[in-house]
């Protein structure tokens, strides 16, 4: 999924990116994408739900660009990456259905932090260690394990 999003982006156009590479990528990550879905004995899903809406579209020029990819504007560009997902993400769906595997949005709300950065006594072992330095006197244990 991941190399379909992103080579899809790279034939919309960004520019200074030549997308020749990205062309064949495409074609091989779609091929197989279509023979997974195969072997899964994926359906297609008429109703299967949107993963770029127009507003999230928006965000996602204005993310590439603050990382300073300039991602063509036009309609036309938007209509392009709209017919190059149409190629994949029906296929994609029905097999991740298929798998009870959830697929992940064109682009995360907000940075969360990765399963090892993070751990469900963390905040009880740096309250800890603030008592210990006199700065903090009440160990609080959170209510829910939020590892994940």
């Amino acid at each position: 999924m991941l190399m379909l999003d992103v080579t899809s982006l790279l034939m919309t156009g960004i520019e200074g990116i030549h997308p020749g590479q990205a062309r064949l990528t495409f074609a091989m990550a779609r091929h197989a994408a279509v023979d997974l879905a195969q072997v899964v004995n994926a359906r297609y899903d008429p109703q299967a739900p949107e993963r770029l809406s127009d507003a999230e579209f928006d965000v996602l020029r204005e993310t590439l660009a603050a990382a300073g990819l300039k991602l063509r504007a036009s309609e036309e560009a938007q209509q392009k990456l709209t017919k190059l997902r149409s190629m994949y993400e029906p296929y994609v769906h029905s097999t991740a259905r298929n798998l009870m595997v959830t697929l992940p949005p064109w682009q995360h709300p907000e940075k969360a932090r990765d399963n090892w950065q993070a751990g469900p006594w963390d905040r009880m072992i740096q309250a800890k260690g603030l008592a210990v330095l006199g700065q903090k006197t009440v160990v609080q244990v959170p209510s829910v394990d939020d590892h994940f």
